[in-house]
């Protein structure tokens, strides 16, 4: 089973991100943690996905679920921060941003192929974790949001569309 993390390992997670040598990860924890994006969701967003201009938006890809794919999020003020300073990052990196690159490009170390998603985001959420003394999976963020919203008073409908839950017994469980 899932858990949520509390503010206080957030925090810690959060500056232990920023600390890492692969500038794919601490823009990849804020939008896990604030959007919860499924793993592979998240790994494979290509910057056509992302409106950081007119709509603001965050449109997910292929998904675990049809009510998964294509749903559209509104990112928070964070992460639209965390992605514009990445996409300067990246056109420092790569000298253009093409719609079908990956947000989260391959590379040992750093991102190096943007033409490839980065395919694992684990050993470095290791480090982050045990830097931060906290216990918990990846997909805890998501559970994270899940919680976070719920606790603010969104309804199910609001929750089960951002995190492209087919059923209130998914939600629940």
């Amino acid at each position: 089973p899932g858990r949520a993390f509390t503010a206080e390992e957030k925090a810690r997670l959060l500056a232990e991100a920023a600390k890492l040598r692969s500038k794919n990860m601490y823009p990849a924890f804020v939008v896990d943690m604030n959007c919860g994006l499924r793993d592979k969701e998240l790994r494979e967003l290509t910057w056509r996905q992302v409106d950081l201009v007119d709509t603001r938006t965050l449109t997910v890809g292929k998904s675990k679920t049809d009510a998964g794919t294509g749903r559209v999020i509104p990112p928070n003020e964070t992460v639209l921060a965390a992605l514009e300073q990445h996409a300067v990052w990246y056109l420092k990196r790569f000298r253009e941003c093409k719609p079908e690159w990956y947000v989260f490009p391959a590379g040992k170390g750093q991102p190096s192929d943007p033409t490839k998603p980065v395919s694992t985001l684990g050993t470095s959420w290791d480090k982050i974790r045990q830097k931060a003394g906290v216990v918990g999976r990846w997909h805890d963020n998501r559970h994270t949001l899940v919680t976070e919203l719920a606790e603010s008073g969104a309804g199910d409908e609001v929750i089960m569309s951002i995190a492209g839950h087919v059923s209130r017994a998914m939600l629940s469980r």
